[in-house]
């Protein structure tokens, strides 16, 4: 059944990108496991370079995404988005656990941690449909313990998010 179902929808979006129309078609198939993350470490407040940054987005029943960066000179790193096709978000929504992992100076440190129940771009902070979204940019400054966790209360539902990050947009007094 989702073999055919997968087909039929194969299909549809090929007899409508003749016509011009499947990118609408098309981004209801799409899942933005991760969009894209920007950010900065820091240790003391001095840019953490060498620092490996782990990304980890755990699509339920599809495989699970990871991918490295190293933090520069400046603390910087940088990830592409992660999207992939499926017919899930039709028929069972979306559920996906995102995680971020510092390890730097033989210590390991938990940056992002949250469940993702959406499949659109910048959906880790936003609802669909947001004129002018808030990205993942993101400020990590390390410490011995994570007790600073951060959790967010969204406009429609309360969605937990920890880690010692903060990022751009963040609502006060919510940390």
């Amino acid at each position: 059944m989702l073999r055919l179902l997968r087909n039929t929808a194969i299909i549809l979006m090929l007899t409508f990108s003749s016509q011009g129309h499947a990118m609408g078609l098309f981004d209801v198939f799409t899942i933005y496991v991760f969009s894209e993350v920007r950010g900065v470490v820091t240790l003391d407040g001095k840019p953490a370079e060498g620092a490996e940054i782990i990304r980890i987005g755990d699509h339920e029943e599809d495989k699970v995404y990871t991918d490295r960066a190293v933090t520069d000179a400046a603390g910087r790193f940088e990830f592409g988005p992660i999207s992939t096709f499926s017919l899930r978000p039709i028929m069972l929504g979306t559920i996906i656990r995102q995680k971020i992992e510092i390890k730097y100076q033989g210590n390991s440190y938990l940056a992002w941690d949250t469940v993702k129940r959406n499949n659109h771009r910048y959906g880790e902070l936003n609802d669909e449909g947001v004129d002018s979204p808030i990205k993942l940019n993101l400020t990590c400054e390390l410490m011995d313990s994570q007790e600073g966790r951060t959790v967010i209360q969204m406009e429609i539902r309360k969605v937990g998010i920890y880690g010692l990050c903060t990022w751009e947009g963040q609502p006060e007094g919510k940390e």
